[in-house]
């Protein structure tokens, strides 16, 4: 067995040994910093977590292992491993919309390769992607570097398009990632949870906007929504103002577990039906939606019209729209609809069609989240007009002449809808939807 006892570790002119060199070198490059930097911050390595002073004293085998664990260190203070925390409740909506979370970062490096690639190379926003020797390599400002992603499938980072093939490179010197690349697209939809954090769940709950990732803006997962769950998101260092609301899920489906989530005693207390009537956004009389939006409605830049309050309704389903009808501005092109009363609106407004809320359903959650049915034994079934449904969605105005007078009436874009297990009506094959069947009683 050969012992290396030779003690020739950082030189008066602060250099290391030839191998711990190489490793500080691709560390460096990866983290788009000097040589010298990249000794110094090893040098600090060594004292804080080896408590290594002096690295004249120490042999060459020793050396080549703290530098390799300095490297391993270093890298995985940024990498994907995540502390987790759960909250429970259940999830009462999703948004009809995608947003690509990448496109700030992307346009503006895009745009900057288009006009002059040499140029964004050497700013540090893209790199220049081509195939050599049968693996991808990366055109850098700090030179030409290999990947591990083979010539034979396009790799995670590639974005091919204007005629470029470049990656786009994290450009935030605060991040870990500084230098390296990014995915060009990163999709994001939010869900909406009502509940809370484990711990604080039986004293307080509430909505919260929960924002899920997917590399491919047509695959998402749609969560048993009503349920209770336990949901795995991304525990929160800091929290900034006007997100005290927002979390980030773990990887759907698997960052979700349902299940009971309280004592058995208090299950019947959690019940959508029990518990979201005690919620800040629930309207307890219908006939009020009118003046709920007048007092709470909100201009948002980039909107034309005044947006309204997020709701919970509780109404009588009297009318149900089950084929969807197109509407270009839907993701999916088409949108659902039906309609819902309630002993308030009828005493109200009695055959004044402000006696009816519209519900507008957006395509995805028609198509994926079983707004018209409820769950059994033997799966999912319609139900039937007069049926009793929870909504939760953004509160509209829209304007119907009536006698020649325009009437402003309330309208739900809904993002969830459940109707309420003991007071759903069986839908069977087909049945008579029309409002009338409703109003004559």
């Amino acid at each position: 067995m050969n012992i290396n006892i030779d003690n020739n570790n950082e030189s008066d002119d602060g250099k290391y040994h030839q191998e711990v060199e190489e490793r500080l070198k691709w560390w460096a490059e990866k983290h788009a910093k000097t040589i010298e930097e990249a000794r110094e911050e090893f040098k600090q390595f060594l004292s804080d977590k080896l408590d290594i002073t002096d690295a004249s004293n120490e042999d060459d085998d020793f050396m080549i292992e703290a530098a390799e664990s300095f490297i391993v260190q270093r890298k995985m203070s940024g990498s994907s491993s995540t502390q987790s925390q759960n909250l429970i409740g259940y999830f009462v909506g999703v948004d009809s919309r995608v947003r690509d979370a990448q496109e700030n970062k992307r346009v503006p490096a895009v745009s900057a390769a288009i006009n002059n690639l040499d140029e964004a190379i050497n700013m540090g926003l893209v790199a220049r992607a081509y195939t050599e020797n049968g693996v991808w390599m990366l055109e850098t400002k700090q030179g030409v570097k290999k990947t591990e992603d083979s010539a034979e499938e396009k790799p995670w980072f590639l974005f091919e398009e204007h005629g470029l093939s470049i990656a786009i490179l994290q450009n935030n010197p605060d991040w870990s990632r500084f230098g390296e690349p990014i995915t060009p697209y990163r999709w994001q939809r939010t869900y909406h949870f009502y509940g809370n954090e484990e711990a604080d769940y039986m004293d307080e709950q509430s909505v919260l906007r929960i924002t899920v990732t997917s590399k491919d803006p047509n695959e998402w997962f749609v969560p048993q929504m009503w349920t209770n769950c336990t949901l795995k998101v991304r525990e929160r260092k800091t929290v900034s103002p006007g997100w005290e609301d927002v979390y980030n899920a773990l990887p759907f489906p698997s960052a979700v577990t349902y299940g009971d989530i309280v004592e058995e005693q208090y299950a019947a207390a959690i019940a959508p039906d029990k518990l979201i009537p005690t919620a800040t956004q629930y309207v307890q009389d219908l006939s009020m939606l009118g003046e709920l939006f007048e007092t709470q409605q909100q201009m948002i830049a980039g909107i034309p019209n005044p947006v309204g309050p997020m709701v919970f309704i509780k109404g009588k389903v009297s009318d149900l729209r089950l084929e969807p009808s197109d509407y270009q501005y839907d993701p999916t092109g088409h949108t659902y609809f039906m309609r819902v009363t309630s002993w308030d609106l009828l005493r109200t407004f009695n055959e004044d069609p402000r006696s009816d809320v519209g519900i507008g359903i957006h395509g995805f959650l028609g198509d994926e989240g079983h707004p018209f049915e409820y769950a059994t034994a033997d799966g999912w079934k319609p139900y039937a007009i007069k049926t009793t449904v929870l909504i939760y969605g953004r509160l509209g105005m829209s304007v119907k002449e009536v006698g020649g007078k325009k009437l402003l009436i309330p309208k739900i874009n809904a993002v969830g809808v459940h109707p309420i297990p003991r007071q759903t009506i069986p839908g069977g094959e087909g049945g008579d939807t029309n409002t009338n069947q409703f109003k004559g009683e």
